[in-house]
């Protein structure tokens, strides 16, 4: 679906950089009043199918991403027995079933350690559903390097066993396991669900003092634990998804390169969506794996016929044949906020892009003994 009106795009942006921006920020942006404003995010709203969802730095409760690759070197199992299994694990986030290219499966699951991700690839090579199928079984640390995978209510609700005590917060960083307070687990649970809940609710659903979530949530915003609340479009012409994986053969040919790689991967796909809905690096090999999907008939091979182009680096193309557990993040980011941009400022010297203030003052939080009341108009309150 490509897209020409500008008001649209205006508006895909903000909500992904923060759904929950003020129909007057949003305003601001597109050129129109409040109640215009308000008519024209609905109507954006139901177009795209949009669900408002957290971006969280998991790395901040002490875990790692992983991708676990396996090649089946018989028969398949079936996809039900597949996902079942898989399931049983709720750090995976993430199952792809793939047709072409070097593997047929591909898990991307979240763990403390080394140790952890090994149990759980043990654990799916003897599972009754999967053990009588022979199979290679890869593990490698993954490092996102732009969009992200949302996380599973199962996983959220699985960082239960993470809360401590108001007495612990002083001892929380003093080992290897990330804590966080009970009202934290709350509003984490609550805004991955819909990230747009009026905090006032989840106040009344555990039975907190009025404002107490908001001033969680700002903390955890502050903090960085919550990157941004963000959407996902579940409403997209997609004709299919594909998984490129750039094999690194040459590392200083790629490296003198590297700079037209990082621009292919935040150029203006001119769609609803980013070019890529997720993009990240392996070490086993040393790969980078891009996650595309397709929405106009040969755009695939438009940009395999770029990256072709590159030195150094040697491209393979798996289709992905099903969705097995979790899903993308389709959205519209702000690439000025990309990792890709920042390298190319800092490392490569090159002008940096305008940034937009999408959350503005009302991110800065005061200290914690002091109780503050901030700004949370909900949009859906307001009548046409």
């Amino acid at each position: 679906m490509m897209l020409k009106d500008d008001v649209e795009r205006k508006i895909l942006t903000t909500l992904s950089m923060n759904s929950r921006a003020t129909l007057k920020f949003i305003g601001s942006q597109i050129g129109l009043s409040k109640h215009p404003t308000f008519r024209k995010v609905k109507k954006v709203e139901e177009k795209y199918k949009i669900n408002y969802i957290a971006e969280l730095d998991i790395n901040k409760l002490g875990f790692l991403k992983f991708l676990i690759l396996v090649k089946f070197t018989g028969k398949i199992p079936p996809q039900k027995d597949i996902a079942e299994a898989a399931r049983k694990e709720p750090r995976i986030q993430l199952g792809l079933l793939l047709n072409g290219g070097q593997y047929d499966l591909l898990l991307y699951a979240l763990a403390e350690t080394d140790g952890v991700i090994s149990k759980i690839r043990l654990n799916l090579i003897r599972d009754p559903l999967l053990i009588n199928y022979p199979a290679e079984w890869y593990v490698s640390p993954f490092d996102e390097t732009y969009n992200f995978i949302p996380l599973t209510d199962q996983f959220v609700e699985s960082l239960r066993g993470r809360i401590m005590e108001r007495i612990e917060i002083g001892k929380q960083t003093q080992g290897k396991e990330k804590r966080i307070l009970m009202r934290e687990f709350a509003v984490l649970k609550e805004i991955n669900k819909n990230a747009n809940i009026d905090f006032v609710n989840i106040d009344k659903k555990y039975g907190f003092d009025r404002g107490r979530s908001q001033y969680s949530f700002y903390k955890l915003l502050d903090k960085g634990l919550i990157k941004r609340t963000t959407i996902t479009m579940h409403d997209l012409p997609i004709k299919y998804s594909a998984l490129i994986i750039g094999k690194i053969t040459n590392y200083k040919a790629f490296e003198e390169e590297r700079p037209r790689l990082l621009h292919h991967i935040i150029r203006d796909s001119n769609s609803a969506t980013n070019r890529y809905a997720l993009t990240g690096d392996i070490t086993i090999p040393f790969s980078i794996l891009f996650f595309m999907p397709s929405i106009k008939t040969g755009d695939i091979d438009e940009v395999l016929e770029d990256l072709n182009t590159l030195p150094g680096i040697e491209f393979t193309t798996s289709i992905i044949t099903n969705t097995l557990i979790g899903e993308f993040c389709y959205r519209l980011f702000d690439n000025a906020y990309s990792i890709q941009s920042d390298v190319l400022e800092y490392m490569y010297k090159e002008k940096a892009q305008k940034k937009i203030e999408y959350y503005g003052r009302e991110k800065k939080v005061k200290k914690e003994n002091v109780f503050i009341e901030l700004p949370n108009k909900s949009r859906r309150k307001i009548k046409e």
